[in-house]
């Protein structure tokens, strides 16, 4: 129904439709496809604004079960029984309401293509619309494909398409092959989560003919066979690698001169690491399974293991967050380690977690403190409220009167991620105080 310009004024009526058509389509760009779908009955300035949208969002995982929504749908495609037949015509139906939609673009370019799918597509039906997608200058790519038989392609299609800036890609931990030519001549931004990398179907170079890549997130991925895995990227600023399984076989390379952040949490350890070039890196995070320094301790046997090496890689950050356990493996093996401190850029530490009752473990922290001779700020991070390890390490700073102000000469502040309420947070940072009466408290405790 048209609302009249009187009511409108009058603070009556539909206000919104009387936005500029370019807010409209603004708005409109945050919802899925087929909610975008529905604004075409509100009147006949809605009934096609959703062509023009510059993102198309399909999710199968979203379906209509309510009788209004097949309706929706049937008056503008026909597929009321998209969702009620076998999962073959289903599969089938669903590829047409895409081709139907990448046709009514009208040569309209999208600003981002999203698509999850849980069925079986031709690959094929995918090459062709990733060529669409291209053709139509997408800026950003999100695929999800899951209850795969077989690799993944990724087409040449996509790698052909040079407007593309962020790809994220989601195969439910299936395995992905990529073209050992192809190049992302625009690409800034790569997710990928939950993907199988082989030495049969995955090339090394495939970072490396990323020339603009700024930011790559790898979660959840599995790692098959002993292919190195090789990140080579010049413009390289932002390095996220989380719970990512199966590296203890091959070796990590990072070439990235230009890295700032670095973070590493919960991965598996790999053979070997060559961090020889992160000269720009500012914030680093390293957080992994006590079971992994375990396992690598054994195979070290009198060698520097792969986590020192990769640690040892991150000299140049000014703010680093680590798990306990790392500072033990590395103060294990202090000997073989180069005599000068490790961390000269150092301002803020952030200790994650792990806090035990165990003598050495304060000897390995306050070693590690001597690595760092220009900290001036230190988070102890994850406090379990009602854990014995809070209460070990309480008793252990009473019994390392000699160590503790060794280690905070030099700090300025420190910092308890925890409850006001904790009794045994309040301790602690009583405690600190004595040590250090310069030492500034902050309002986060």
């Amino acid at each position: 129904m048209e609302v009249g310009p009187t009511k409108i004024a009058k603070g009556y009526g539909d206000r919104i439709s009387t936005l500029p058509e370019p807010i409209l389509l603004h708005i409109l760009s945050f919802l899925p496809t087929k909610f975008s779908i529905r604004t075409s009955v509100l009147s006949k300035r809605w009934r096609y604004l959703w062509t023009y949208v510059p993102t198309l969002d399909f999710d199968d995982s979203e379906a209509p079960f309510f009788k209004e929504d097949q309706v929706l749908l049937d008056m503008i495609f026909s597929p009321a029984e998209l969702y009620l037949i076998e999962d073959k015509e289903r599969d089938e139906r669903f590829a047409e309401v895409v081709d139907e939609f990448l046709m009514l673009r009208n040569r309209i370019d999208i600003h981002k293509f999203r698509l999850w799918y849980s069925g079986n597509l031709f690959a094929s039906r995918l090459r062709v619309w990733f060529k669409a997608a291209g053709t139509l200058n997408t800026k950003e790519l999100d695929i999800g494909i899951f209850k795969r038989k077989g690799p993944f392609d990724l087409p040449l299609a996509v790698f052909g398409t040079k407007s593309l800036e962020t790809l994220k890609l989601d195969l439910h931990f299936s395995r992905l092959r990529t073209p050992s030519n192809a190049r992302f001549h625009r690409l800034k931004i790569l997710q990928l989560v939950q993907v199988i990398f082989s030495s049969k179907y995955f090339h090394e170079e495939f970072f490396s003919n990323c020339p603009t890549l700024e930011n790559l997130t790898l979660r959840t991925c599995g790692f098959t066979g002993s292919a190195p895995l090789n990140i080579v990227a010049c413009g390289l600023k932002t390095l996220d690698i989380y719970e990512c399984q199966g590296l203890r076989k091959c070796e990590m390379k990072l070439r990235a001169p230009n890295l700032v952040t670095f973070s590493y949490v919960l991965t598996s350890i790999a053979k070997n690491y060559d961090l020889s070039d992160l000269v720009s890196l500012a914030y680093a995070k390293v957080q992994i399974h006590k079971e992994c320094d375990v396992q690598i301790r054994k195979k070290s046997q009198g060698n520097c293991s792969s986590l020192s090496q990769m640690i040892s890689g991150l000299h140049a950050a000014k703010v680093l967050s680590i798990c306990g356990s790392s500072i033990e493996m590395l103060a294990a093996e202090k000997d073989l380690l180069p005599p000068y401190p490790m961390f000269q850029n150092l301002e803020r530490l952030n200790l994650i977690a792990y806090l035990c009752s165990c003598y050495d473990y304060m000897e390995a922290v306050d070693w590690f403190f001597s690595q760092c001779p220009n900290l001036n700020k230190l988070v102890i991070d994850d406090f379990e409220r009602k854990s014995k390890h809070m209460g070990g390490l309480l008793c252990c700073t009473r019994r390392s009167a000699s160590i503790l102000p060794s280690t905070m000469n030099y700090l300025k502040e420190i910092e308890i991620k925890q409850c006001k309420t904790d009794p045994h947070a309040m301790k602690l940072m009583s405690l600190l105080e004595k040590k250090s009466p310069f030492l500034k408290k902050t309002d986060n405790l």
